[in-house]
């Protein structure tokens, strides 16, 4: 593994010109479960004075939503809720049940069944708004916008659906909502069930929804940095609060490298110890309706080409399953066809290859997403993963 350390030691270099970020932590997990690797390179504080390890805190973001896409599964699993039920007959949730889908500027009732399934895989209509211009428009017109920092259920509730569930497919809230469902399902919050589900029986020690909360983890928070149109790293402030006064599955955890590596073993592992591999399967399984899948593939190989934390080749035939992108061909050098993978606003990534048998998570704390020396840094790394499992 000495080329992964080298291409971390060379990316976190202060006086380089192949300054990719002041911190990253890598890491790497087989099926069997041992850690093939895991290191850190760089300083956690503005001051230089802290090395950063594996267990140093990050705004994880939008990874968050795979730890709300387990805790719906495992919902499932119970038999509280079926992927394809129509989410307004249990009652659970009526402020989502509600909503209506806007049309020509205005909104109307929902027609087309809602259910978990949809709101797993983004096809439910309920978008974030800066991802629709649509809704841009509506939220100008009724004197609304879209804080990220807004951890409220309100901040859920305000806006209408885009188009009719199951029919489209947009970047949204739909794992919000599929964790306020189980939290209510369980009557308590998400932060208590991830513990008793999820953290708990996995060892994660260091993951929650507000830092505040944990005094120790908030001693270890990495500095955020901002890259400026002179293509230097700045400190910037992360566009998340310490405090949230709600656990927002979307996008609202902090944690470590360390505690995220041991929850995708768990998944890699077939969900040993927190869920059925029939679970997982169906995470894996290509989920998009036929009218969905070219406008994922239109967003996420053009305008998010780059959000996803690195490009996808143009070639590539991909899909969604549970919670990320799932990549139906073979990306060459790179994973196998048949994985999964997301990523967080600060351009951090995880992926898990189950034909190769293993999983993977980088961890930085860099803006603006889709910076292209972070995607690039995150492409040769996984190019020289593969070449070390190949022995090319």
């Amino acid at each position: 593994m000495e080329s992964l350390s080298a291409l971390l030691e060379k990316a976190t270099r202060k006086d380089a010109p192949s300054l990719v970020a002041p911190a990253i932590v890598a890491s790497v997990v087989n099926r069997d479960g041992k850690i093939d690797f895991m290191e850190a390179r760089g300083i956690q504080d503005v001051d230089g004075t802290t090395e950063i390890t594996p267990d140093s805190v990050f705004w994880i973001a939008s990874q968050t939503k795979l730890v709300g896409t387990v805790a719906a599964m495992q919902a499932v699993e119970k038999g509280l809720i079926g992927l394809d039920d129509e989410i307004s007959e249990s009652g659970i949730v009526p402020e989502l049940a509600s909503k209506g889908v806007l049309e020509d500027g205005k909104e109307r009732t929902r027609k087309n069944k809602l259910t978990l399934r949809l709101l797993l895989t983004h096809q439910s209509g309920d978008s974030y708004m800066s991802f629709s211009p649509a809704l841009t428009e509506y939220a100008k017109a009724n004197g609304k916008e879209e804080l990220l920092d807004d951890t409220s259920v309100n901040r859920m509730t305000q806006y209408p659906l885009t188009f009719e569930p199951g029919t489209s497919w947009v970047y949204g809230l739909g794992i919000d909502w599929a964790a306020e469902i189980v939290a209510r399902l369980h009557k308590t919050t998400f932060e208590e069930y991830c513990k008793q589900h999820i953290w708990g029986p996995l060892g994660m020690n260091d993951t929650t929804f507000s830092l505040d909360s944990r005094p120790d983890m908030k001693a270890r928070r990495v500095q955020a940095f901002k890259r400026n149109e002179a293509d230097e790293l700045e400190p910037s402030p992360l566009p998340y609060p310490d405090k949230a006064d709600h656990a927002l599955a979307g996008h609202g955890l902090w944690s470590t490298n360390r505690d995220y590596t041991k929850f995708l073993k768990a998944i890699l592992n077939d969900g040993r110890p927190i869920l059925k591999k029939e679970s997982v399967d169906e995470m894996f399984k290509p989920q998009m309706v036929p009218s969905s899948k070219p406008v994922l593939d239109m967003l996420l190989k053009g305008p998010m080409r780059n959000f996803a934390a690195y490009p996808l080749a143009l070639d590539t035939e991909i899909d969604y399953g549970l919670s990320g992108i799932l990549n139906t061909t073979d990306i060459p050098g790179r994973h196998a066809a048949g994985s999964l993978q997301w990523s967080g606003l600060p351009n951090l990534l995880w992926w898990i290859d189950r034909k190769t048998g293993i999983a993977a998570t980088i961890f930085q704390q860099t803006l603006p997403p889709g910076d292209l020396k972070s995607i690039s840094f995150n492409t040769e790394f996984e190019n020289a993963l593969y070449k070390v499992i190949k022995g090319t």
